[in-house]
């Protein structure tokens, strides 16, 4: 009889790691089971918060350009004139015109080379963006045109250095004062000008000043 219920003790202790198993792997399981469930939320529950937060920077690279003014907002043209009205008052200042008209202090060569290398950046400019992208109606993007991206730069670069030269002997350290006032008026007024206003304003603006310089 003792020894029937050793027999029983040892086949009752005996089942019970599997039921233990069994428990051990449902919750393994289970645990898993949310895990995974809350991995596919995560997601959609960020995304859905990063939409409903309001972008309080005004990022021009953001989906939401609720913020952001508009190229004719009342305020941006303001602001775009008045920088363009400072950089040319600062021009007149120095008399920057009669210099490179008259000067002898200019250094005429450099200043051609200047307007040489400017006239063609121009012409890359009106390719890519009149004919490229307003004719062949091709995505006037970095991707799509690094060659000319790239060949504009460096021509913007050596132009800089050509009138940096020619005008050193006249001004000394203020020109590179006077070249920035170039390139603020320059820049404000392509950021609120259409692409075909700035290339033609460029092309009378160039044929004038071929006309007149001496």
């Amino acid at each position: 009889h003792n020894k029937s219920n050793d027999d029983e003790t040892n086949q009752s202790k005996a089942s019970v790691p599997p039921v233990i198993d069994i428990h051990r792997n449902l919750a393994s399981n289970q645990a898993i089971s949310r895990r995974n469930r809350i991995f596919r939320i995560m997601p959609a529950d960020v995304e859905s918060n990063a939409a409903s937060r309001q972008n309080p920077v005004s990022n021009p690279y953001s989906d939401n350009q609720s913020r952001i003014l508009s190229v004719w907002h009342p305020v941006n043209v303001l602001k775009r004139c008045m920088y363009m009205g400072l950089s040319l008052y600062g021009l007149h200042y120095f008399k920057v015109y009669d210099a490179v008209m008259h000067s002898e202090d200019v250094h005429h060569g450099w200043f051609k080379f200047g307007l040489a290398v400017s006239s063609a950046m121009l012409m890359v400019k009106a390719y890519v963006e009149l004919y490229s992208g307003k004719i062949l109606k091709q995505k006037v993007e970095y991707e799509n045109f690094r060659q000319s991206t790239h060949l504009v730069m460096a021509l913007l670069a050596l132009s800089s250095i050509s009138f940096h030269i020619a005008l050193w002997p006249k001004y000394g350290s203020k020109s590179l004062f006077i070249m920035t006032l170039v390139g603020v008026a320059i820049i404000n007024f392509c950021m609120i000008m259409p692409t075909e206003v700035q290339n033609l304003v460029a092309f009378a603006a160039f044929t004038f000043l071929l006309q007149e310089y001496n």
